[in-house]
């Protein structure tokens, strides 16, 4: 898993790719592929899935976390202190605005659609507020998820709290799509399995 096809030629999985690559075959069976009429008997290509609300999960929310994952490499993701509770992976909105048209060169208008988005994605929360909407200000928010068991072992289920499957998988998702996310080259194309393997988050 996953398998690969191209059209109805079944390649095998990763590995069986690579090999293929390494042994100088890969471009004659793209061309090939490239020249042939797709048959009937081909495997349709998958479609965007819905999440369990409902709604597409496109190229947009994974670019939108992709930058959460620079946003933590370059250390403007941090513990805030507000009264007697520490929000971790937390920010204030000026922060993340003067990141994105510093770092990312967005201009300032795009800059704060992006970070609108982070929050309509439900990626980004206000730390006291859910539906509070992002604000360019000294207002904190944090990364939705911060504060969920950093194991799947962990918090609720530790205590024989039951865990539904979608809380489940949906902890699993994000954590997959951070380390991918922190591991993908920089053309996006491949992701380095064995830096995962040594990874903390792994």
């Amino acid at each position: 898993v996953p398998q690969i096809f191209f059209n109805d030629h079944h390649i095998g999985g990763y590995y069986d790719l690579i090999d293929l690559e390494t042994s100088g075959q890969l471009d004659s069976i793209i061309d090939q592929v490239k020249n042939t009429p797709v048959p009937d008997t081909a495997p349709k290509p998958a479609e965007h899935s819905p999440n369990c609300d409902g709604e597409i999960v496109g190229w947009n929310r994974i670019k939108l976390e992709s930058l959460l994952v620079k946003l933590a490499d370059q250390g403007v993701l941090s513990s805030h202190r507000k009264m007697f509770t520490v929000y971790h992976s937390s920010f204030h909105g000026k922060d993340l605005i003067a990141w994105l048209t510093s770092q990312e060169m967005l201009s300032y208008q795009d800059a704060l659609n992006t970070a609108g988005d982070m929050v309509k994605e439900g990626l980004v929360v206000h730390v006291t507020d859910p539906q509070h909407p992002f604000a360019d200000s000294s207002q904190l928010f944090k990364v939705f998820g911060a504060d969920f068991p950093s194991a799947l072992n962990a918090g609720i289920t530790q205590s024989c709290g039951d865990q539904s499957a979608v809380q489940i998988s949906e902890n699993l998702r994000r954590i997959m799509t951070s380390l991918s996310g922190r591991h993908i080259s920089e053309e996006g194309y491949k992701v380095n399995y064995e830096g995962i393997k040594t990874d903390v988050w792994f």
